[in-house]
């Protein structure tokens, strides 16, 4: 059975861009209330202020989105931090399937310590809003029609090499905690989250003919299907990083 991966628009009375602006909106104002959290609870405390400088070692082996990321965070209060990230997407490994990878991602995050400290733990939920955009240079096969086994992918397609564009926000509610020792910080977190994705494929040699896909598609196909839709999205993070106070 033939997988689908057509980038026709979703059903809706208004443009793409249109979406697309009023979601970035979304973004900048939830970014501004976030602040405005954290700012009226800093005027509320006298807890000594410290900053943390992070970096994301697993982001390097990220089988999608490689890259390198770099965060600061800043606490100024016993229960709130703010921390913001930033990725330079780069396949600097060379562990993707993609012949290039190249573009950015910016992520804000409000913490709430809600737990009193044990020792070195220091628990958090939070709240994630992250804008992505990559391009993608990649050899993907495209089909005229009919039926591709699974035994046989690509028995009635033929390879094209195309550029891939991807545009995303994402909202995630996470979890986590941080364990300090020393200026260290080792800082692990989880959780649930949507994401608005925009895909499209550039380049293409025969824009009218589909993705010749499996009956078990692996986590490139999934990731680069061509449309405008939500998807689940499970964040997971592992930093490490230096502190100053």
């Amino acid at each position: 059975m033939l997988i689908q991966n057509r980038y026709s628009n979703a059903s809706t009375d208004l443009p793409i861009w249109a979406l697309f602006i009023r979601m970035k909106c979304c973004f900048f104002a939830v970014i501004v209330f976030l602040f405005t959290v954290g700012s009226v609870f800093c005027q509320k405390s006298s807890y000594s202020s410290e900053l943390q400088i992070k970096f994301s070692p697993f982001r390097l082996t990220n089988s999608i989105h490689p890259g390198i990321e770099l965060g600061i965070e800043f606490r100024s209060t016993e229960k709130f931090s703010t921390q913001f990230s930033g990725i330079f997407l780069r396949d600097v490994l060379k562990i993707t399937n993609y012949q290039s990878v190249s573009g950015y991602r910016l992520a804000l995050e409000e913490k709430y310590f809600a737990l009193q400290p044990d020792g070195r733990i220091h628990p958090y939920v939070s709240c994630e809003l992250a804008f992505c955009r990559v391009k993608i240079r990649s050899e993907e096969h495209f089909d005229k029609g009919g039926t591709i086994s699974d035994t046989a992918r690509f028995s009635n397609s033929y390879p094209d090499t195309v550029d891939i564009y991807k545009r995303t926000g994402c909202l995630n509610f996470k979890i986590g905690f941080q364990w300090k020792k020393g200026r260290c910080v080792f800082d692990f977190g989880l959780g649930l989250g949507i994401m608005y994705k925009e895909v499209y494929f550039r380049n293409q040699l025969h824009p009218e003919h589909e993705s010749a896909r499996t009956l078990h598609p692996n986590i490139y196909v999934i990731s680069s299907r061509p449309g405008n839709y939500v998807v689940t999205n499970f964040p997971m993070s592992f930093r490490i990083g230096y502190v100053f106070s």
